[in-house]
């Protein structure tokens, strides 16, 4: 049955509540924390930070005059860190310590990313340095080295140093069937390999990560959001029919003369027409501006203004033809100056603002309709195209924020979901490397021969322990490095056997066999040679009582 001492599990509860601290405090945003972290570029908030500094922001419940925060600016496009000036109408004004002037962006408390928490000098040139791959394959490589190398065995050195136990002379327990110093399970070549495989596949993450981390989540698009704009004139009088207007009605298009008709009825239609969704309002309208070719002219309005909603709007007027004439008297008497003809142009103002899809759009939309006013009549201007119904296409310019997205062999993944991935995989990629160390740790207790395999084991030939009593005349060598420096230089193998649990290690060079003994099998061999000098011992006394 599994026991679980106090020691253990106010461990366990001491990592968890670790654990769950840092996520409080150092979570980012992307994967649902509350900290942001960005690297200053340029020279807007000198001398408090300073290029290549990391900042690391914090979420607040709200801001104030004197905070530095982060935000992204819609018009530059990028994220600042500047320091707020004051509030306006529920934004903020804010500014770089450097600079002369305000910035241009006014965001509100849902649009700041976070108060500034703290500033690191030349960190963030330091993971700028970091995302090159070149430079990460080089960091990577280097701690795969310094993780799977054979630091193990001089701590473990060191430890019984401290203790008074030298390594030859370290107990070993007793192997079971199960757990065996050079079972596959437990052998110093499968940590090792294990460890290698880890640092590895951990590189390779630490890389998707520097590539999630540097993108930005969301990506702005511009987008153009086509519109139409078309309008119609009309205008109309009611005269006694005759020889000139035989139906009693002058329509749109036709001749009007001065002598049959008073007054001069218009109307003017506006339409905005767009697929996308609309919410747009305004205001329309319609005036008259009688002018001559000296440039003299005046402006009769046609009726009060009005406000409207949506994409239609309309106006209506009575042009007074009487008073026009008149008007045109009155300036030829004032002047001395009589012209042959006059222009009446009916001039409709649309002013108009809103949101068109995710846009803003604000318009204004002055059409014209020309008539050539004589002594007896009021007719079109014949170089005016499409007169009776004008229009024009527009465009608003729409700010997408699309996910960002990175792409690769063909396949394409939000960078969200990729920094969960990445965070994810460190994750479980930290539990194994943990779970591998307690295994070599624990293996390391165990004994020296799991040191020199994990370190040699590449080089080792096993061999049978009766092959080896045929080596010939031995040579003891002190320490296990010592028997490598004879093996490596020539690329020799290292033969190796073992015995209930007692090592030996096996050089040949120059017809001499170098042996090295771990502290059982220095044991073992000093039994036997004990037992061999008893049993000459023996031999003689008997010999000189024979």
């Amino acid at each position: 049955m599994m026991r679980f001492s106090m020691r253990k599990v106010l461990a366990v509860g001491a990592a968890l509540a670790a654990a769950l601290a840092a996520w409080f405090l150092f979570a980012p945003q992307a994967i649902g924390g509350s900290v942001a972290y960005l690297v200053v570029e340029g020279t807007s908030m000198k001398p408090g930070l300073s290029g290549g500094d990391l900042v690391v922001v914090r979420s607040a419940d709200g801001y104030a005059a004197g905070d530095v925060v982060s935000y992204r600016n819609p018009v530059a496009k990028r994220t600042f860190v500047h320091r707020i000036l004051r509030a306006e109408q529920g934004r903020f004004v804010l500014k770089g310590d450097a600079n002369p002037y305000p910035d241009a962006g006014r965001p509100g408390a849902a649009e700041i990313d976070g108060k500034l928490w703290f500033a690191l000098p030349y960190v963030g040139s330091a993971l700028g340095w970091l995302a090159v791959p070149m430079h990460a394959a080089l960091v990577g490589g280097l701690c795969v080295l310094l993780l799977s190398g054979g630091g193990g065995a001089a701590v473990q050195r060191r430890k019984r140093r401290r203790r008074g136990v030298f390594p030859a002379e370290a107990p070993q327990p007793a192997p079971t069937s199960l757990e065996t110093p050079s079972g596959p399970m437990f052998s110093g070549r499968w940590v090792t390999y294990a460890m290698l495989v880890t640092g590895v596949a951990a590189l390779a993450v630490a890389a998707l990560g520097l590539v999630a981390f540097s993108r930005e989540t969301t990506t702005e698009l511009d987008r153009k959001v086509p519109y139409r704009e078309s309008a119609s004139f009309a205008y109309w009088a009611d005269v006694p029919p005759g020889v000139v207007y035989s139906d009693g009605r002058v329509d749109s298009g036709e001749p009007v003369f001065l002598r049959l008709v008073d007054e001069l009825r218009t109307r003017f239609e506006y339409r905005l027409l767009t697929d996308a969704a609309l919410n747009t309002s305004g205001r329309i309208l319609l005036t008259a501006i009688v002018s001559d070719a000296d440039g003299w002219s005046r402006r009769i309005d046609l009726g009060p203004a009005s406000d409207f909603e949506g994409g239609f709007a309309a106006a209506s007027g009575t042009l007074d033809l009487h008073r026009v004439q008149k008007l045109v008297a009155d300036v030829e008497r004032a002047t001395g100056v009589a012209h042959e003809s006059y222009t009446v142009t009916l001039a409709p103002s649309v002013d108009l603002g809103g949101r068109l899809a995710g846009a803003d759009i604000s318009d204004r939309f002055t059409p014209t309709l020309k008539f050539r006013l004589d002594r007896l009549t009021l007719t079109l201007d014949q170089n005016t195209s499409d007169r009776l119904a004008p229009s024009r296409t527009r465009s608003a310019q729409e700010h997408i924020l699309r996910p960002g997205a990175f792409s690769a062999l063909g396949t394409e993944i939000r960078v969200t979901q990729l920094r969960r991935i990445t965070v994810a995989a460190g994750l479980a990629l930290l539990v194994v490397f943990l779970v591998i160390a307690v295994l070599r740790a624990k293996a390391l207790r165990r004994g020296e021969s799991f040191r020199i395999e994990a370190r040699y084991g590449h080089l080792f030939v096993p061999v049978s322990p009766s092959a080896s009593e045929t080596l010939g005349p031995l040579v003891d060598v002190a320490t296990m490095e010592g028997l490598a420096r004879l093996a490596e230089p020539a690329n020799r193998p290292i033969l190796h056997s073992e015995r209930l649990g007692a090592h030996s290690y096996f050089v040949e060079d120059g017809g001499v066999v170098y042996r090295y003994l771990t502290g059982q099998a220095q044991r073992t061999a000093l039994v036997h040679e004990d037992e061999e000098e008893a049993a000459a011992a023996r031999l003689r006394l008997l010999g000189r009582h024979g």
